[in-house]
């Protein structure tokens, strides 16, 4: 059970834990109970569950995890825990995967800008990274990024003032991505327009992201 004395480092750990996970919700103490509660209040893409009371309800019981769900009468979820071991619990299996991505995301981030590589990282899910790059100059450090990789020739004979262009790079960074990765990626090309800017989108998982950034920072090692 939670105690008096537990429940403020308690209330603490599981408040951390949800602001770095990305998951919107907010940790309170329920009045007059011995009790750690999480309102689930967005984000589901990060749950492994739908947001209502039945799916999040099975979703503890398969888990393992000892709490109760309700709602708040506005409509949000709100699991209850009344043991310490249950709060951790709670954390290790539905939050510390998406805590990961969200590092991992955050270290990719960096090792782009130490070579001044403009992009944007997101967690799609606590399974997928994404990558997009749809600055003005696109292809451009699309293209920097394949030859960082050793890929000088990633653009050779490309015309990017036409659509295929930036299919067929997309196509040849799906290769080299899953070469150094050591698993298959996904990408995308969007052409843009008048009003909106070319774009080169990647999808592969967090431990995939970690071997770009690895592979990445190695590089200024050198």
């Amino acid at each position: 059970m939670i105690t008096d004395a537990s429940a403020s480092t308690t209330v603490d750990v599981l408040a951390d834990a949800v602001a770095r996970s990305g998951v919107i919700g907010r940790v309170e103490t329920p009045q007059g109970t011995p009790c750690v509660a999480l309102v689930l209040l967005g984000n589901k893409r990060l749950l492994p569950f739908e947001l209502n009371r039945t799916a999040a309800a099975a979703w503890l019981a398969e888990a393992g995890i000892d709490a109760s769900t309700g709602d708040d009468g506005s409509g949000n979820v709100v699991i209850t825990l009344r043991r310490s071991a249950a709060v951790h619990l709670l954390i290790e299996r539905l939050l510390a995967p998406c805590i990961r991505s969200s590092d991992i995301a955050d270290r990719l981030l960096d090792a782009f800008g130490l070579y001044g590589l403009r992009a944007d990282v997101t967690v799609a899910d606590p399974d997928t990274l994404v990558i997009e790059i749809r600055d003005a100059d696109s292809p451009a450090t699309a293209v920097s990024l394949g030859a960082l990789l050793g890929a000088d020739d990633v653009a050779r004979g490309l015309d990017f003032s036409c659509e295929t262009g930036l299919d067929e790079l997309a196509g040849r960074m799906r290769w080299l991505l899953t070469d150094v990765t050591s698993g298959r990626v996904g990408t995308e090309a969007r052409p843009g327009g008048a009003h909106a800017r070319d774009e080169l989108e990647v999808r592969l998982s967090p431990d995939q992201a970690l071997r770009l950034a690895e592979r990445i920072t190695a590089g200024v090692a050198l």
